[in-house]
């Protein structure tokens, strides 16, 4: 999710549906296409990354933020470190620190709304 996709309709129907109805109930009418184009134009600035600041207490679960350098998930009061072998590093959330997030903000709206993405597994060992 921070890199501003959502769950694929074909592989994935129950999730897309339930990520689908959350998106309605928060920004109208859409289907697959309407929302690619939403989440393509708030992830990229052309060729960069696009975020934004926020605090960290605000965010809902499933938010992946750059944090002290690092890209982390924020999950169930903490944050879970995300490296090319899975997550590494649990730590408590912060409190009262700002990070720069790097999920586009429909998707942290759908976050907000309920939706519980499914984690990989080294995010429960």
């Amino acid at each position: 999710m921070s890199a501003g996709h959502r769950p694929c309709a074909e592989c994935r129907n129950a999730e897309y549906k339930r990520f689908l109805a959350l998106w309605q109930g928060c920004y109208g009418a859409a289907n697959a296409d309407s929302m690619d184009a939403t989440l393509h134009a708030q992830r990229l600035d052309g060729k960069a990354k696009r975020t934004y600041r926020a605090p960290l207490a605000s965010l809902p679960d499933g938010t992946y933020v750059l944090f002290e350098g690092a890209p982390w998930l924020l999950w169930e009061g903490a944050m879970f470190e995300w490296t090319d072998g899975g997550y590494a590093g649990r730590r408590s959330r912060p409190a009262r620190a700002d990070a720069e997030v790097l999920t586009p903000a429909a998707s942290v709206a759908v976050l907000a709304a309920g939706y519980r993405p499914a984690l990989h597994p080294t995010a429960h060992s």
